[in-house]
């Protein structure tokens, strides 16, 4: 694209920062959710993110790793969703496959170290 092309960085901003204070609840899942995100959720419970603040280009990430409990000692947890709380009655807003070590260990945590989420499209 050239220069000036596509939103501004005020528009993405303003996007970014909708976004990071709708998202208020993660749940890992051991196959993929499928539409709705009801499919396929670990026995791990709900967590509530703690954002960084939205970058000029409207990204943001964890502020924080994620630390979930109670799921499977060696269970797969391969996918995320993103809702607008933490009690699994909320509104589901995404799935996101995962990358790096995706089994919970021997005491069924995982720790989600990033979640980098971004105004940019490609």
């Amino acid at each position: 694209m050239a220069a000036g092309d596509g939103f501004s960085d005020a528009l993405l901003a303003v996007q970014g920062n909708a976004t990071r204070s709708a998202i208020k609840g993660l749940q890992l899942h051991t196959d993929n959710p499928g539409v709705g995100g009801a499919a396929n959720k670990s026995n791990a419970g709900m967590q509530t993110p703690v954002w960084t603040v939205v970058d000029a280009a409207g990204g943001f990430d964890l502020a924080a790793p994620v630390q979930f409990t109670g799921g499977t000692p060696g269970g797969p947890a391969p996918y995320v969703s993103a809702w607008s709380d933490a009690s699994g009655q909320g509104t589901w807003y995404g799935n996101f496959p995962l990358t790096g070590d995706l089994t919970f260990d021997s005491n069924g945590q995982l720790t989600l170290e990033t979640f980098p989420v971004t105004g940019a499209a490609t």
